[in-house]
């Protein structure tokens, strides 16, 4: 019978901890997310250098926090998102701002996605 209760706390405490972490990353989710989208409205509005600036902060938490997403997500859209701000300085240096634009609201919907395939939900648990 002891063992029964230390096995129902164990998987209580490996819950608690799934969904611990899954809000954390849907914070740090949704914060890229959201630089990214001011980048796309500000370069939108014509200023590129501002863009870049909140696209590059955007950039060093993806970079930071990467090996943490890649833990629960699949690699594909890891490499998607990889490849989309290397699109970025490219349509900086050749003044595209509306390429910019667009980058960045891809980035910005595949971070969505992302966050939404990786959310742990309670009908998972059943």
């Amino acid at each position: 019978m002891k063992r029964l209760w230390i096995g129902i706390a164990f998987l209580a405490l490996l819950l608690a901890a799934g969904f611990g972490i899954s809000a954390g990353m849907d914070d740090l989710q949704n914060e890229i997310s959201r630089q990214l989208t001011s980048a796309c409205q500000t370069a939108l509005a014509g200023d590129l250098e501002q863009a870049s600036a909140q696209a590059n902060g955007a950039k060093e938490v993806w970079e930071q926090y990467r090996n943490l997403v890649a833990a629960v997500t699949d690699h594909e859209p890891m490499e998607e998102m990889d490849t989309l701000f290397a699109q970025l300085p490219i349509y900086y240096k050749t003044h595209s701002p509306l390429n910019f634009a667009a980058v960045c609201s891809d980035l910005s919907l595949l971070m969505q996605a992302i966050g939404e395939n990786q959310a742990l939900k309670w009908w998972g648990v059943l």
